[in-house]
């Protein structure tokens, strides 16, 4: 899910073809839930409660490739590509390619289950930030690390970009106009970015979970894995649950971080996750001696801040770090807001935070060029005709259009991530919509490890509880203190991650009962 490091976020319903051919498109997503890895074999869709039996009609390519990804010294890598129709209804139409890299274990017997890694987003993408993180994984101890660019995102082919949309938000950070001017100029490039793609022969419908789902199961099924791990965070829990629904066959067991689930559709819930986790973290410091001595007032730190640069803007130079162009950028108080929030996702900077709004209460301007330099890549990184192809496609048929049209009247200090989102411009992005079904609760007895973050301001813990509530064999931690994406983020958790592809839901948390998080500066 992205936010202003990915905003996440939900849109107006658009077009839509008739239910007979939606039930058709649906009818024909399966693959790879076989036994074997043949042509003919037989699987099941089981999307909402129902089960769909079909024959494939094509057979998912598995190719081994060289490696173009960077390898971190000492890592044993193997490279490939898995091709599958971009419609399944037509097989010999066009293919989408998907990037492969196995991380084999340091073990010299290995578990013969690997964990697959889901990346966010959706779109985000992940072998073009390398693997150097990756191949630190404590599961390398004991197993394979299978980590993909999943279809429309980041390396895979027919790629999803919007150069056009990218260039509207710089222009938007750069501009002091009205957030009314802003949303009309960023709509405009979305809308530019969708036609340019229909007419390169893109079919957009055909980007969305249950698609990505069907991917996910084919890949499997191509590499001749009996069993394997889902290790999701962000979108990629949303994936990894549509799996454990639709393709549970050869699922083992799953880890969700900061849970994103297919229930998740209301175009109001990032900026109330947002006012959430600036509440908890005014009241985490307020309930800190040391942090409250220093920065009584959080939050009036915050307004403060950010009623001083809508009064005056404060101007820097940006580079933009791939074409080296050099813009001249005025930030107001609703971008500091908006890079407040997408600072909330790093556990290691929450700490910092109180600190940070202080010093920019108090008139310090010195950390904005570099909150910029790291928030904007993050926000321009995202396969934006990814991004906004699944998020109006899974969740377009359960939005509200009066809350849209409410957003956009009054976004409030939630400006700068509406603009990096797709909350109030799938009007501008139209894509077949998923059955409403889809958004019902998930329900599995596949083993579930849960992970949420006290501060995570774009998957409050308490959605993420509830996702594990209605799973019948699963465990919810949750990291004090800490954002999105915490599982890897202390020894603690780390362990227990760990441990659970062994254990499963048998697994120890009893380290988190003397967990103390990193304090505030």
């Amino acid at each position: 899910m992205l936010a202003a490091r990915a905003v996440l976020g939900d849109t107006v319903p658009v077009l839509a073809r008739s239910w007979s051919s939606l039930l058709l498109t649906v009818t024909l997503l399966g693959a790879g839930c076989s036994s074997s890895n043949t042509s003919d074999s037989t699987t099941s869709a089981d999307s909402n409660d129902a089960t769909t039996t079909h024959v494939l009609s094509y057979t998912p390519k598995w190719v081994d490739t060289r490696c173009t990804v960077k390898i971190p010294a000492g890592a044993k890598v193997t490279c490939g590509s898995l091709s599958v129709p971009e419609d399944r209804s037509i097989a010999d139409g066009d293919m989408v390619v998907l990037p492969v890299v196995r991380i084999h274990s340091t073990s010299k017997s290995p578990k013969p289950d690997p964990v697959v890694y889901l990346h966010g987003g959706p779109g985000s993408g992940t072998l073009q930030r390398g693997l150097t993180n990756r191949v630190k994984n404590p599961v390398l101890a004991e197993r394979d690390l299978i980590v993909f660019d999943q279809r429309g995102a980041g390396e895979s082919t027919p790629s999803l970009e919007c150069p056009e949309r990218e260039k509207a938000f710089i222009d938007a950070l750069a501009s002091t106009g009205s957030f009314d001017d802003e949303q009309r100029a960023v709509g405009a490039s979305l809308r530019t970015c969708h036609d340019r793609l229909i007419d390169e022969g893109r079919d957009l419908d055909q980007y969305n979970s249950l698609t990505n789902a069907a991917d996910l199961a084919d890949l499997r099924v191509a590499l001749g894995i009996d069993e394997w791990n889902l290790w999701g965070v962000s979108y990629g829990t949303r994936l990894a649950l549509t799996e454990m629904r639709s393709y549970p066959e050869g699922v083992r067991s799953v880890v969700i971080d900061s849970v994103y689930p297919p229930s998740s559709a209301s175009v109001t819930e990032a900026v109330d996750g947002g006012i959430r986790a600036f509440e908890a973290l005014a009241n985490g410091c307020a309930t800190d001696p040391v942090c409250h001595q220093k920065y009584p007032d959080v939050t009036a730190d915050l307004e403060t801040a950010a009623v001083a640069l809508d009064a005056a803007p404060y101007s820097f130079s940006y580079t933009d770090p791939v074409t080296k162009k050099v813009t001249t950028l005025n930030l107001t108080g609703d971008d500091a807001a908006g890079g407040f929030f997408n600072a909330l996702y790093d556990t290691d900077l929450i700490p910092q935070l109180p600190n940070w709004i202080h010093d920019l209460a108090a008139g310090g301007r010195s950390l904005i060029p570099l909150i910029a330099q790291d928030g904007i890549p993050f926000v321009n990184d995202i396969t934006e005709g990814a991004y906004m192809s699944y998020e109006c496609a899974d969740n377009g048929a359960r939005l509200s259009d009066d809350e849209v049209e409410k957003l956009r009247a009054d976004p409030g200090r939630a400006g700068l991530l509406l603009l990096a989102g797709f909350n109030i411009f799938c009007d501008t992005w139209p894509v077949e919509h998923l059955p409403a079904e889809y958004g019902d609760v998930v329900e599995s007895d596949i083993p579930t490890l849960v992970v949420a973050g006290e501060y995570d301001p774009i998957t409050p813990p308490a959605g993420s509880r509830a996702v594990a509530e209605a799973l019948a064999d699963s465990v919810f931690i949750q990291v004090p203190r800490g954002g999105h994406g915490p599982a890897l983020t202390n020894g603690c958790t780390s362990e227990i991650y760990t441990e659970f592809f062994s254990v499963g839901t048998a697994v120890d948390t009893s380290c988190l009962d003397s967990f103390t998080p990193l304090p505030f500066t």
